[in-house]
C-alpha cells in the first residue's frame, strides 16, 4: 500500500472544482494507494509524472517505488493544468 501525499496548494486547487467533480478527483486520488498505476493512466513525456483524466480535469502525479510514495503535484482543468510543467 502506497502513502498518497496532497500538499496544501494542491488541497486549495481541488476545493476550487465544482462539488461533483471534487469528490470524483478525491476518491480518485485516494484509490492511488491501492493502485498508483490504475487503467487510463498515462507517463507524460520529457517528465516523471503520471496523468489521469477525470472528465475535463487531469491529476498529475508522482510515484516513487522505493519510499511507496504517491505525490500529486497539480489538479485542474486539462486546458491550463499543463502550463508550467
Amino acid at each position: 500500500m502506497y502513502r498518497v501525499v496532497i500538499p496544501r496548494s494542491v488541497s486549495r486547487s481541488i476545493e476550487r472544482l465544482p462539488r461533483a467533480v471534487a469528490d470524483n478527483v478525491t476518491r480518485r486520488i485516494l484509490a492511488l494507494a491501492e493502485d498508483p498505476r490504475p487503467p487510463g493512466m498515462k507517463k507524460l513525456r520529457g517528465f516523471r509524472s503520471f496523468r489521469f483524466r477525470v472528465g475535463d480535469y487531469r491529476v498529475i502525479y508522482e510515484i516513487d517505488d522505493g519510499g511507496r510514495i504517491v505525490t500529486v503535484r497539480d489538479v485542474g482543468h486539462r486546458r491550463e493544468v499543463y502550463r508550467g510543467l
